[in-house]
């Protein structure tokens, strides 16, 4: 019997309805009596109704911030690593090392010096201790991971050691603790020492120390330019690690 009922809605016609029961006698008395409570009720409908809506646009809002400032931090934190964004302190030090030396400036000498000694780590990073000196003069010893280790000293531009030593001091490095925490293993490890007479101040960093500053780097990095050791290191082709060649041919590293 169940199975047999079908589903027919009912139209209402309010209007209709309202016509027909103002017919009844005292119908209009009792209904518009109540017309505070139908308009409070029809208040609480609405606002029901509109509830949701307010409540999706806020979420939206959120959800929308949220996305942006998540998109703002991981592209700042790029920036940072791509060296795209620096800090004060980096910015200052690259300026200087691209700065001139100013005309007539006195270049130093061979009481100026700046050592730089890397440590290999789990992989292949190179060991090495170089030498450059206020004279231009660089003395170069490899120990592993390098094409040569007993090269003979070379030369470079005495104006560009100023310009490096001028920026340690201006950036502070005389005053710069070492880094040796391990927070992360298998790193290798950079020793920096500057000389200035019988001045001396060496700073070491692990690179697995998560608390250096990233300038400390980026003076590494800036010794091995200047002292151009590329010329003694290996380089990575795609498939191995090569060294170049009497004839400038790529010849694989030996380990």
């Amino acid at each position: 019997m169940m199975d047999e009922l079908k589903y027919e809605p009912v139209p209402h016609r309010h209007a209709e309805f309202l016509a027909r029961a103002e017919r009844r006698a005292g119908f209009s008395e009792a209904y518009d009596s109540l017309e505070p409570e139908y308009a409070l009720a029809s208040q609480m409908l609405n606002a029901g109704t509109h509830r949701p809506l307010r409540h999706h646009r806020q979420a939206w809002i959120v959800v929308i911030a949220v996305v942006v400032l998540c998109a703002i931090y991981f592209c700042i934190s790029w920036m940072y690593q791509a060296r795209v964004l620096l800090t004060g302190s980096e910015l200052a030090w690259k300026l200087s090392q691209q700065a001139a030396a100013p005309s007539g400036a006195q270049l130093a000498g061979n009481d100026t010096a700046v050592t730089l000694t890397r440590t290999t780590c789990e992989g292949t990073c190179p060991d090495y201790v170089m030498t450059v000196y206020g004279s231009g003069r660089v003395e170069f010893r490899g120990r592993a991971f390098v094409c040569d280790k007993s090269p003979p000293a070379a030369q470079v531009d005495p104006a560009a050691v100023r310009r490096l030593v001028d920026g340690l001091v201006a950036a502070g490095f005389s005053k710069m603790p070492s880094y040796t925490k391990q927070e992360w293993s298998d790193n290798p490890s950079a020793t920096v020492t500057l000389k200035q007479g019988s001045t001396v101040h060496t700073v070491e960093h692990y690179h697995g120390d998560r608390s250096a500053p990233r300038l400390l780097s980026m003076m590494e990095e800036r010794i091995d330019e200047v002292a151009g050791s590329a010329a003694w290191l290996a380089t990575w082709d795609g498939r191995q690690y090569v060294c170049t060649g009497p004839g400038g041919e790529p010849v694989p590293i030996q380990f």
